[in-house]
């Protein structure tokens, strides 16, 4: 069985890195003795030759001694530099035990020095990447607690913040280049999870192939994510928590199902505005709104689509003002509004429904005002009201149907009626 160690008959199996440790040891060994090697019988050559050549008359014997001792000085010269340059050839191993053991010095210059001599050796090191990989993002996942910015810049916590933006910073640039399999880092596993991310940049990554894992992550700080590509392998913020902070994915392209499952917005500001979601789902099942905002203004849904569904929202504020839904779709189903507000002002919709089926609404607001349908509608089946507004006053309608259909969960006495407001009915808005 994997995992099980050796029985009494069978030989303990050896540890793979220690393996290649041996062996790779072994061929720097060779290589130093045979260079070695050369290079005294070089000398050898030159001294026999000196001491055995015929003498000039002008050449006396002790002129030669002194000569062949000079060769001897300069080989021996000659073969610490030939050795010098072959260990300066580092095995791979060895360069990532000094850059490991850099990454957990106590010296802020010293971390940050084995962060970057790690990322070169996993640009050289295709076989070891993924190990180093592995480091730098388990570097991420150690315990922090982000201090003040405005505080003394030389308090360990301070100097960690540098370290750890340098360390996501270097993986946003090797991400953000074309990948070649084998040469980039793009199709490695990167374990970001139960990290707390305060700073780094990720803008304009490319997310083609491999494993981004932000579970249980806590952004807080200024991330950014800005014109990043989702196109292939798998990414996830699964459980994950925006804490006053501001993550940023402006005009970024998802082309596949991106989870935010469970997750929890609590006083920060998150903006995908600009950005089009072409296929798959954004889904933001059981998240909490609390405070804070999320934007998707100017969004574009050309068909994919953005779902909330039993999701809590109790009191941020959730834009997608001018907004563009051509062929995708934004579902609210079985959600709880008890306070905040959901925008839609002035944007257009077309070919199917935004959906709040099974919703309900005790407090906050959600607009649609100035919002166009074509071939689209708000679908309010099964709503219950006890508090909360919906304004649909100055929506406009495309083709055939109406823009709101209902099939509403009223309470007894009927109270969240009033909180309706269909197109066509009056506009109580005042021009102060």
């Amino acid at each position: 069985m994997p995992g099980t160690s050796a029985g009494p008959d069978e030989p303990e199996r050896e540890h793979p890195f220690r393996s290649d440790r041996r062996r790779a040891s072994a061929r720097i060994t060779f290589g130093r003795r045979f260079t070695v090697a050369v290079a005294l019988l070089a000398s050898a050559a030159a001294v026999a030759w000196t001491l055995w050549r015929p003498l000039d008359a002008a050449v006396t014997r002790l002129d030669t001694l002194w000569l062949a001792l000079t060769v001897l000085t300069g080989t021996g010269a000659l073969v610490a530099l030939l050795v010098a340059r072959h260990a300066g050839r580092d095995d791979p191993l060895d360069r990532f035990e000094r850059a490991a053991a850099q990454i957990a010095s106590t010296a802020p210059m010293e971390r940050l020095a084995g962060v970057c001599a790690m990322a070169a050796l996993a640009d050289e090191w295709h076989a070891g990447r993924q190990l180093c990989v592995d480091v730098l993002c388990g570097h991420l996942r150690m315990p922090y607690e982000p201090g003040d910015e405005d505080g003394p810049r030389t308090t360990r916590t301070g100097s960690e913040k540098e370290v750890r933006r340098t360390v996501l910073d270097i993986i946003g640039r090797r991400l953000r280049v074309d990948p070649v399999p084998g040469r980039t880092w793009h199709e490695h596993r990167f374990d970001f999870s139960g990290a707390v991310l305060d700073a780094g940049d990720l803008s304009g990554a490319r997310f083609v192939s491999g494993t981004f894992d932000f579970a249980r992550v806590t952004f807080t700080g200024f991330v950014r994510f800005d014109r990043s590509e989702f196109l292939g392998g798998a990414v996830s913020f699964a459980d994950t928590t925006f804490r006053d902070g501001v993550v940023t994915f402006n005009q970024a392209r998802f082309h596949i199902p991106v989870p935010f499952t469970w997750a929890d917005f609590i006083g920060s500001t998150v903006y995908f505005d600009d950005t089009e979601f072409v296929d798959g789902t954004m889904t933001f099942l059981g998240t909490e709104f609390s405070g804070g905002s999320i934007s998707f203004t100017r969004a574009r849904f050309p068909a994919g689509s953005v779902a909330f569904p039993s999701t809590e929202f109790t009191g941020a504020a959730v834009s997608f003002d001018e907004a563009r839904v051509d062929g995708g779709s934004i579902s609210f189903e079985h959600s709880r509004f008890a306070g905040g507000v959901v925008s839609f002002e002035r944007s257009a919709f077309a070919g199917g429904p935004v959906s709040f089926r099974g919703t309900t609404f005790e407090d906050g607001t959600v607009s649609f005002r100035g919002a166009t349908f074509t071939d689209a509608w708000i679908a309010l089946d099964m709503v219950e009201f006890t508090g909360g507004t919906v304004d649909a006053r100055t929506a406009g309608a495309g083709g055939d149907g109406d823009v709101v259909r209902l099939a509403l969960a009223y309470p007894e006495d009927d109270g969240g009626l009033t909180r309706l407001h269909l197109p066509g009915t009056p506009d109580d808005r005042r021009d102060d």
